[in-house]
């Protein structure tokens, strides 16, 4: 949107001197690069980052790290109500079948992504049953 609004009358862009039309060229890439940077860090996030979990009675803690960035999150053990195993099934285009895809969330005030999509189904209701026993709290299950 902010690319678009800064390039919206590109036309009438040459018509001015060319000092002012360069600031809005290079305004509208930078903004463009900008968006490309943080889309391209949460992608790389998403697929390569390791997810770590603390479990103790003050709460649950999630650490994911990438390189050397990291980021933490605290969800007090009062907060959370339930841990929802996701299950998704994923056709494949060329007719071979499909697959099942399961993810662990915990909720809460607010829902978190535990585990990333694994197809794994042994390691997610593994994870669900050890923090549901830990928490004291109830397993969903929804498609």
């Amino acid at each position: 949107m902010p690319l678009y609004l800064g390039i919206r009358g590109w036309s009438k862009l040459f018509e001015r001197p060319f000092e002012e039309a360069g600031m809005v060229v290079a305004g509208a890439l930078l903004i463009g690069v900008g968006f490309l940077l943080y889309f391209g860090c949460e992608i790389l996030w998403a697929l390569f980052g390791s997810t770590f979990f603390t479990a103790s009675k003050g709460g649950l803690e999630i650490k994911k790290q990438f390189l050397f960035f990291s980021s933490k999150k605290f969800i007090g053990s009062q907060e959370i109500k339930s841990f929802k195993m996701h299950v998704k099934r994923m056709s494949s285009k060329s007719g071979g079948g499909s697959s099942k895809w399961y993810t662990l969330w915990v909720v809460g005030k607010k829902k978190h992504k535990l585990d990333s999509k694994t197809p794994s189904r042994e390691s997610v209701v593994w994870l669900s049953k050890t923090l549901s026993d830990c928490f004291e709290v109830p397993i969903e299950t929804t498609r």
